[in-house]
């Protein structure tokens, strides 16, 4: 090829990337930062923690949940770190938390397109990020607020440049591949076993022989970047193991499998993550019942896992590695408790075999219908339509469904409150989640200090010095009949207070939020 032929055409390729790189960011944000704040409606309970979190953060008291929380539960730092910095701009609004979560759910599809197409092919590095950028449940989890979102962005930002390092050997790969290797361990508990499978790789590179001595400096380097990195954590860890530990070892499947004496709780498991994707995702806020894979990735999965599996017992390395990570990423959920946000390690890989699938499904329909290459590019632009459509109508449109977990109710009674509170003391049935309730009615001091009553609704019993010549009370619970009976016995008590119904902003959820009694001061 002449040297300005060649030229052109690298140009070209060039162009086009960057266009395909540029559309998948554009498609990503659109789908995750259109409506942010009101689609879906609320702040999920453990997003709020992360943002009263933050708050303590501002307020000096950063020791305590930074490099780890020191209530084990609440984990890793990184969300949190976000959050304060987009505090300093939009100041205490649920916003701030889900657009610490989004901007890593669209940051993912980069070094997923580089990282597919270094494997195989642009195409198959785009459709890869094309299906997770039209994913409905990557879509919620980059809306929820929560740290297990950063998961698969520092994994394949960590692979990406692990196979380069690999393959060029420069110093700058190496530094920065430790760096991105320590930052996974910052993300969720999900994330620890991605150190472990980047050890499998160098152990299969060096046993191979794709590795040799002239990469034992570089990889000296690259541990020795990764310890340093990653400093902060060990010794956190150390002074406090078993909060480091307390979260994965109180769902850690084997203590059931010791209490039961038997392996049915493993393989029980190991069922239940087999389905996540195609029959019930098992979660506990976000997609319970129904699948994590929509139309048309729901039937083009298992075509690609097949594809995969088949070319991987052909000894193809790049589909035994995507197997490998795919596998890897479905651990965390096998030993633990199975749901979207446990293996979501495993997402990059498994939109890979969406990918997969499509290509053997349009390669299939022209060696049938003996169509020309045309008609392929026709096929997969009505077929890419076709999941942007399905997408909008069910996370976004009119139309859309209804996600559970984030709480609307929360938001509602808050701004009902936030009208009433300097005359009124308030109190809050523990139908309503703490967190999100602390967070948006935050006003000064410790985050963590309730500023109402939280009371069970079985009885409504609460401080009645709360009633003053200055200030009535407040009380809020959902509308239920149980709760009907408590009111009942509320009125013969204060026979002059009031019972009023709470709305939902129209014209998002068209139902009752709850409803708040008002009790009149003292005459």
């Amino acid at each position: 090829m002449p040297s300005t032929l060649r030229t052109l055409f690298v140009k070209h390729l060039h162009h086009n990337i960057l266009f395909s790189v540029l559309f998948l960011l554009i498609l990503t944000a659109a789908f995750r930062l259109y409506q942010l704040t009101t689609i879906p409606y609320g702040l999920n309970n453990d997003a709020a923690w992360e943002g009263l979190a933050a708050i303590d953060i501002r307020n000096g008291n950063w020791m305590q949940h930074i490099p780890y929380d020191q209530e084990g539960w609440r984990g890793e730092g990184i969300i949190r770190i976000c959050v304060v910095g987009f505090m300093k701009f939009f100041g205490n609004d649920p916003i701030t938390i889900k657009l610490s979560s989004a901007l890593f759910g669209i940051g993912l599809v980069i070094p997923v397109f580089f990282l597919i197409r270094s494997l195989f092919s642009t195409q198959l590095g785009f459709l890869t990020a094309f299906f997770i950028a039209t994913s409905g449940w990557h879509i919620i989890m980059s809306k929820s607020g929560w740290r297990a979102i950063s998961v698969p962005f520092f994994t394949s930002c960590v692979l990406y440049i692990f196979f380069r390092m690999m393959k060029k050997q420069t110093y700058r790969l190496y530094i920065l591949g430790g760096i991105l290797l320590a930052a996974t361990l910052y993300t969720y508990d999900a994330a620890r076993i991605v150190p472990c499978l980047i050890i499998f790789l160098l152990g299969y590179f060096f046993f191979t022989g794709h590795a040799s001595s002239k990469h034992t400096d570089g990889l000296l380097i690259f541990i020795s970047v990764c310890i340093l990195t990653l400093y902060p954590l060990i010794f956190f860890a150390i002074d406090n193991w078993q909060s480091f530990i307390g979260r994965s070892d109180a769902l850690f499947v084997g203590h059931t499998i010791q209490k039961t004496k038997s392996i049915a709780p493993l393989l029980e498991n190991i069922t239940t993550t087999a389905l996540l994707f195609t029959h019930r995702a098992n979660g506990n806020d976000f997609f319970i019942n129904e699948p994590l894979l929509d139309q048309p990735a729901i039937w083009l999965f298992p075509i690609g896992l097949f594809m995969c599996f088949w070319e991987a017992i052909r000894r193809k390395k790049t589909y035994q590695f995507m197997l490998l990570w795919f596998i890897a990423g479905l651990i965390p959920g096998v030993i633990s408790m199975p749901n979207g946000n446990r293996v979501i390690g495993a997402l990059p890989a498994l939109y890979f075999f969406v990918a997969l699938g499509t290509i053997t499904v349009v390669k299939a329909i022209l060696h049938v219908l003996e169509l020309k290459d045309i008609a392929a590019r026709s096929i997969l632009i009505l077929l890419c339509v076709f999941t942007v459509f399905i997408t909008y109508s069910t996370y976004i449109g009119p139309t859309r469904k209804e996600i559970p977990g984030f709480y609307p109710e929360t938001i509602a009674i808050t701004n009902h409150i936030k009208t009433i509170r300097s005359t009124y003391n308030i109190v809050i049935t523990t139908e309503y989640p703490w967190e999100t309730l602390s967070f948006l009615l935050y006003e000064m001091g410790n985050p963590f200090e309730k500023n109402y009553q939280w009371v069970s609704p079985d009885t409504f019993s609460f401080d009645q010095n709360l009633l003053k010549p200055e200030k009535g009370i407040a009380i809020y619970c959902k509308d239920t009949a149980k709760n009907y009976q408590t009111i009942k016995k509320l009125f013969d008590s204060y026979p002059t207070m009031t019972k009023h119904s709470i709305f939902y902003p129209a014209p998002m959820i068209e139902k009752d939020a709850g409803i708040v009694i008002l009790i009149p001061p003292k005459q």
